[in-house]
């Protein structure tokens, strides 16, 4: 299925009978999955096409290109797939980027990702079926759900949506991760969302049933949390209900309910105990088991989490604000680290050590070991740098102790790096047995030879010394 350039996608139609492909020569082309024959004509874009893909009925094909005769921007457009003939005009709400274009299940419409806005159109004539569904930043992806009646989507402000396919209306308030959002999908029952971020992390959300219909139960149960209604005039007034009776009463009627049944599963989970309950309607991760998760995390953004569910809990706070204290003293440490080490490289050992010492003090002020391979990194300089003046075998000891500890003596590194520390503070004894405690860890051959090359000198009353760097000096 040959073009005259890099085909960046190919896609089989849904019966698999034909196969779309997309290409950087500017044409999408329609071919016979059996014969490999062109079925039309190329469909020709003025600039190279990014994607193509079928409706669910094969009756359509959506592509995506760069417009050349516009820098910078890109177009979404629907073709016929049976006679190659473009239907629309280009799908755009502003000059910016498609990033992404999909069809709704029922492929009856579609969804455009472009610059900060998502927007849904109709398949057949290409005209918007609601307003721009706008973000605070680009966007990355808008996918459907499954049942065509939600939108995902994910930006570059760190946040995911859910919206209203019909209205474009927000259904939910921002899923947040700690950095940009790649992309928002739903799972294939519709009540979960999963994300991906540059934050390193992918996460799982829950979903509130779809709107399309809603229990007779819900506005009384509104009405009871929120003590007001909307009155004739669609003003809002004080409730005159019971709140507390009208709660118990909802309560009760939840539980007589069937568990199958969503809305029953979302208000029994919303009346729960708040301290004990599930972290949301359909997980079976308590509250408890997150708040310790997020902490156990250990990052700036899970620190605040845990910290604004802990509802002021005396001792969790406490191990927060250590944690929160330890991330602050380690990131000191790494920057008295990087800034030795540029010293180091311009020859300056003495206000190298200095920074070296001041790092070494900030990791051990830590009550939690925080980052144990840079514990492990600065023990490995202090203990074997080919400058006498960078070496500290006592300091080496400190850090590189706290980083075995850290990880119950099962990181072979982090042993090793404890044994050269030994070295330097001639407890050979300890050296030896704690290298062969590291060769025992290992797996591969070549790191066995390489330790015990170290585990020879060790025996030998030896401390082990890294190489010497050009232009530095080595002041044994």
């Amino acid at each position: 299925l040959k073009h005259c350039y890099i085909v960046i996608s190919a896609q089989f139609s849904p019966d698999g009978k034909r196969i779309v492909t997309a290409s950087d020569d500017g044409t999408a082309r329609v071919w016979d999955a059996q014969s490999g024959q062109p079925l039309s004509g190329p469909l020709l874009h003025s600039g190279p096409v990014k994607s193509a893909q079928f409706s669910q009925d094969g009756k359509l094909i959506l592509t995506q290109s760069a417009a050349r005769r516009r820098e910078g921007q890109s177009i979404a457009q629907i073709w016929d797939a049976q006679s190659g003939q473009l239907l629309a005009e280009p799908l755009k709400n502003s000059d910016s980027v498609v990033r992404s274009a999909q069809f709704s299940p029922d492929g009856k419409r579609l969804v455009t990702a472009v610059g900060q806005s998502a927007r849904v159109w109709d398949a057949l004539n290409g005209l918007p079926l609601t307003e721009p569904l706008i973000n605070s930043d680009i966007l990355s992806s808008a996918q459907f759900s499954p049942d065509g009646k939600r939108i995902a989507t994910a930006s570059d402000d760190g946040t995911a949506r859910v919206w209203d396919a019909r209205s474009g209306q927000p259904l939910t308030g921002p899923l947040k991760h700690g950095g940009i959002v790649n992309s928002a999908q739903f799972s294939p029952d519709g009540k979960r969302i999963v994300t991906a971020s540059w934050d390193h992390t992918a996460r799982v959300w829950d979903v509130a049933p779809s709107p399309a219909s809603y229990p007779v139960w819900l506005p009384d149960l509104a009405e009871a949390i929120s003590g007001v209604k909307l009155n004739k005039q669609g003003l809002l007034e004080p409730t005159r209900l019971d709140r507390a009776k009208t709660i118990n009463q909802l309560r009760q009627r939840l539980n007589e309910q069937p568990d199958d049944d969503e809305w029953v599963q979302w208000g029994r989970w919303l009346l729960a105990d708040p301290v004990t309950r599930t972290i949301s309607p359909f997980s079976t991760m308590t509250l408890p088991a997150y708040i310790e998760n997020r902490i156990k995390e250990d990052t700036t953004v899970s620190l605040a989490e845990a910290e604004r569910l802990t509802s002021g809990e005396a001792e969790l706070s406490e191990r927060i604000a250590q944690a929160r204290s330890t991330l602050e003293q380690t990131a000191r440490a790494a920057k008295l680290t990087e800034e030795a080490d540029a010293l180091v490289n311009q020859g300056k050992l003495v206000e190298a050590e200095t920074k070296y010492r001041e790092a070494v003090q900030w990791h051990l002020a830590a009550i939690n070991p925080g980052d144990v391979q840079a514990l492990n990194n600065l023990a490995w300089k202090l203990a074997t740098s080919a400058a006498a003046e960078l070496r500290c075998g006592t300091n080496a000891v400190r850090l590189a102790e706290k980083a075995v500890a850290a990880t119950q003596r099962k990181n072979g590194g982090f042993l090793d790096t404890l044994a050269a520390a030994y070295a330097e503070t001639r407890q050979f004894d300890k050296a030896v047995a704690t290298q062969q405690e590291a060769i025992g860890l290992l797996q591969s051959e070549p790191e066995k030879k390489d330790y015990a090359s170290r585990l020879k000198l060790y025996q030998e009353n030896n401390p082990c010394r890294e190489p010497e760097t050009p232009g530095l000096p080595n002041r044994k």
